[in-house]
């Protein structure tokens, strides 16, 4: 799907490592055939499958509201910069279909392809993942003078990539969001770290963790998980996130997560769940598991372990990086140093 013609079937939009036997048992049993979008979320896990269903109407809603507040006319062209499975891509497909803007889809999702198009194609908005933004800035590239937006989400910036963005023209916008309330929360330009303005449509509350009271949240929320199905349906029109924040007026900051969730490639990944899969395949080896700042992949876990293990094994759990200590340092309550790690 490249571009929305008509609203008057539902969208499913599979993401390509869901199987096709599931996919279709799920068409069958539970989506609705009418006004309604169904995609894979980004948090779904090796272990779970999450699926979101929202309405045309909410999807809409959302995008003229984006497209109102951030003055996006019919005039204006969007680049599909973000795969259209996801909900990154999705909004984009919306915005425009909203007032009738044009939307474009370059020849591939690398930087190198989505700058030519920008220019080849006189293209005024866009979204990109912070991946994206980290090639950008390496390949010191540059967008040409008809790009009025370029919207960043998915995932926090590192703190080198913000700060040179700084540098550039201000047409940077980070953005803190969630699939489950149709993309956008706050956005603001790139000025302070990991702070963002609350868009007026939204309501956020920063107790223990950050809450998002929104017209725009999903209808209902599918978890798969050992083949069963579990429907979840919001309350109160309200979802809570596990990240943690501080809000000063309509000023949001975020300080990070609450579990030990990380984002990796676009995928969350539950870090005490991994542990538990790696004691299984290894029950008699010392190891800490531990996740670092990634430019290319957002957070990625790091085994610390005082043996090697090969490449390959670790590959197999998603790790791409490991480093040897010659010893664990513990407290005399007997938790590990971390700060000597």
């Amino acid at each position: 799907m490249e571009k929305i013609e008509a609203l008057e079937k539902s969208i499913f939009c599979k993401r390509p490592d869901v199987s096709t036997e599931l996919w279709n048992r799920l068409c069958r049993d539970y989506f609705k055939e009418n006004g309604f979008l169904y995609f894979c979320s980004s948090g779904s896990t090796s272990s779970s499958l999450k699926v979101f269903e929202i309405s045309f109407k909410k999807m809409l809603g959302h995008a003229k509201e984006v497209n109102d507040f951030f003055v996006i006319t019919n005039k204006d062209k969007w680049l599909l910069s973000l795969p259209s499975f996801y909900m990154g891509g999705l909004s984009i497909l919306f915005r425009a279909y909203q007032n009738g803007a044009s939307v474009f889809s370059p020849h591939d999702l690398s930087i190198n392809s989505i700058v030519k198009s920008c220019e080849e194609l006189n293209i005024t908005h866009l979204s990109l993942v912070p991946r994206q933004i980290h090639d950008f800035l390496q390949l010191n590239l540059s967008f040409p003078k008809t790009v009025k937006m370029v919207f960043i989400g998915g995932d926090s910036l590192t703190i080198d990539n913000f700060n040179a963005l700084k540098d550039q023209p201000p047409i940077f916008f980070a953005t803190y969001g969630a699939s489950e309330v149709c993309s956008q929360v706050a956005t603001s330009l790139i000025k302070e770290f990991n702070t963002f303005k609350v868009l007026p449509w939204n309501k956020v509350i920063t107790n223990d963790t950050i809450e998002i009271n929104s017209p725009f949240i999903y209808d209902r929320l599918f978890v798969i998980k050992d083949n069963e199905v579990e429907q979840q349906i919001p309350s109160h029109s309200i979802f809570k996130t596990t990240d943690r924040g501080v809000k000063s007026g309509d000023l949001l900051r975020v300080l990070g997560r609450s579990d030990r969730q990380i984002k990796c490639s676009g995928l969350f990944i539950d870090l005490d769940l991994l542990e538990i899969e790696l004691k299984k395949f290894f029950p008699n080896f010392d190891f800490y598991l531990c996740s670092i700042q990634s430019p290319q992949r957002g957070r990625e876990p790091v085994l610390i372990t005082k043996s090697p293990i090969q490449d390959s094994v670790l590959l197999e759990f998603k790790i791409y990086k490991s480093r040897v200590v010659d010893k664990f340092l513990y407290t005399e309550s007997g938790k590990l140093k971390k700060t000597y790690l």
